[in-house]
């Protein structure tokens, strides 16, 4: 990825529940969901006033995501989806609760006269619940880890491993992990699953972001019910220059 100044430096706050939630997102979706994040929960004190809308244009999006060949046409496809994006929580006690992403996205069209490319978007206040820093159970993220990340899988994989990186490790249910991964009612059997979704995921997270993970099958018999992660958190202040 390209070097970015210490001051682009963007954490994005997110309630645990909402790490451990399902839902669908493109790989564009996502970081501009990101990209908002970041804009809209950095040093919200007590009883104040959360902002929610939040605007990224084409010029941002490349800085952060340098691989995208044609940033404005990537926002414009992200704005004409996000809008109908909902996120399913965990269902744990048997109740399914869904709720929209965003109120609304606009998109400045680049093709007309004097459009930008720029996208604003402004998060529904139900789903302001769980950006907040002031919860109790939450996950920072630096934008500059998951960056050179390229598949959905890994930036989800990353999220999940984050909230225990001060434990060291991480043992989640297989269900629990094909919830996260919106891959509920695909790759049928553990098998398909970890070669498809798992595997490839821990690969990249290992090989682009700050985390070291290893991974290891817990089984019941000869099923696999659980799964063991072992992390370890590495310095990436070498991604940022003076």
């Amino acid at each position: 990825m390209s070097f970015l100044d210490k001051s682009d430096n963007r954490i994005a706050v997110q309630d645990n529940r909402l790490i451990e939630a399902c839902y669908s997102m493109t790989l564009i979706e996502k970081r501009v969901m990101y990209l908002g994040m970041s804009k809209v929960n950095p040093r919200m004190l007590r009883g104040e006033k959360p902002q929610r809308e939040f605007q990224v244009t084409p010029e941002e999006y490349a800085k952060f995501f340098p691989d995208e060949v044609n940033a404005a046409r990537s926002l414009k496809t992200a704005a004409l989806k996000l809008k109908s994006r909902f996120v399913t929580l965990h269902p744990r006690e048997g109740r399914i609760k869904s709720i929209n992403w965003f109120e609304y996205a606009e998109y400045d069209d680049a093709k007309k006269r004097n459009g930008t490319g720029m996208v604003e978007l402004k998060f529904t206040p139900s789903i302001m619940k769980f950006l907040t820093p002031l919860l109790e159970q939450f996950t920072q993220v630096n934008i500059l880890s998951i960056a050179t990340l390229k598949s959905v899988h890994s930036i989800q994989l990353y999220e999940l491993l984050s909230q225990y990186k001060s434990t060291g490790y991480r043992v989640m249910t297989v269900e629990d992990f094909r919830i996260a991964m919106d891959v509920e009612t695909k790759y049928t059997t553990t098998r398909i699953l970890t070669q498809k979704v798992l595997l490839p995921a821990l690969e990249e997270v290992n090989r682009e972001s700050d985390l070291t993970v290893t991974y290891k099958p817990i089984k019941a018999g000869k099923r696999i019910k659980q799964l063991y992660f072992g992390i370890t958190n590495d310095d990436q202040l070498d991604l940022l220059k003076d």
